[in-house]
C-alpha cells in the first residue's frame, strides 16, 4: 500500500482582488507516524520586491515560529494538519492540503520545496519539466484517479497529439516557460486553442512561469488570452491543488 504525505503551501497575498502572492513556505504531515515538518523561504529579498511595504523581519518572525510550533506539536500530541492550517487566513494562508505518494519521507520533502521554494534554489537544482510531471503523477496516484501518461491521440486530421496525462473527462499537457522567449511560443497556443475546438474532451494546460522576465510578460498575456478565448482551463505548476480539485471533483 502506498504511503500518503498530506502538504498544503503557505502563500501571502497583499491582496485577494489582484491574485497575486508568494510561496512563503510548505507543511508536511506523515499521519501514520506522526512526523510533521514546515519548510520556508530563506530569500527575505524576494518577499520585500514582491511587497514593498511588507515588514519582513515580522514575517520571517512568523515562520520561524511556525516551524518551532510544528516541532513542539509532534513532540506533544498527534499533529493534525487539517486543523492547523484552517487558522490561517487573510492575507497569510494555508491552501487547501494535497495528498501525494512518497517511499522516503525527507526526499519528497525535498522535491515539493524545489517546486513551491522554487527561487530558493539555484537554476540548475530546480525540479525538471520530467520531474514536475512525476510529482503530478505522484498525486494523482494519492488521489486514486485514473489515468495514463504521455500518450498520442489522434487529431482531426488524423495528426498525433501528444499530451502529458490523459483521465476520463480531460487531456493535460504541460509547458514549462522559464527562460523561454515566449513571442515563439504564441503561435502554439494558437494551435493548442484550435486543437480544443477539435477534440473530445476538456484541454487543461499547465505551466511553469516563475522568471517572469518584464519584457516577456505582455507575450505570456497574450497566450493567456489565446488560451482563455479556447476556454483551456490553465494552471501554475506552484498552484497545482485548484487543478487537483478541478480534475477530481468534475
Amino acid at each position: 500500500m502506498d504511503k500518503i504525505l498530506l502538504f498544503s503551501v503557505l502563500r501571502y497575498s497583499p491582496s485577494k482582488v489582484s491574485g497575486e502572492y508568494i510561496n512563503l513556505g510548505v507543511l508536511y504531515s506523515d499521519p501514520t507516524t506522526n512526523k510533521a515538518s514546515f519548510s520556508y523561504t530563506q530569500k527575505r529579498k524576494r518577499l520585500e520586491e514582491f511587497d514593498d511595504t511588507v515588514d519582513s523581519k515580522q514575517v520571517f518572525s512568523m515562520l520561524k515560529s511556525i516551524k518551532q510550533e510544528v516541532r513542539d506539536l509532534t513532540n506533544k500530541d498527534s499533529f493534525n494538519i487539517e486543523k492547523y492550517t484552517r487558522y490561517y487566513i487573510n492575507n497569510f494562508c494555508f491552501d487547501t492540503v494535497q495528498k501525494i505518494v512518497f517511499d522516503d519521507f525527507e526526499e519528497r520533502i525535498r522535491q515539493l520545496d524545489r517546486t513551491f521554494l522554487r527561487f530558493d534554489y539555484e537554476k540548475d537544482d530546480r525540479l525538471t519539466q520530467k520531474e514536475d510531471e512525476q510529482l503530478l503523477s505522484d498525486m494523482f496516484v494519492a488521489k486514486n484517479l485514473s489515468f495514463v501518461k504521455s500518450k498520442y491521440v489522434i487529431g482531426k486530421y488524423k495528426e498525433k497529439i501528444k499530451y502529458d496525462f490523459i483521465t476520463d473527462e480531460f487531456y493535460i499537457k504541460y509547458f514549462d516557460f522559464d527562460r523561454k522567449q515566449l513571442n515563439r511560443n504564441i503561435n502554439i497556443m494558437k494551435t493548442w486553442a484550435w486543437n480544443a475546438t477539435h477534440t473530445d474532451k476538456d484541454i487543461i494546460i499547465i505551466f511553469r512561469y516563475s522568471d517572469e522576465d518584464i519584457k516577456y510578460i505582455e507575450d505570456f498575456k497574450i497566450m493567456m488570452k489565446i488560451l482563455k478565448d479556447a476556454k483551456i482551463k490553465t494552471y501554475r505548476i506552484d498552484k497545482i491543488e485548484s487543478l487537483i480539485n478541478d480534475v477530481i471533483i468534475s
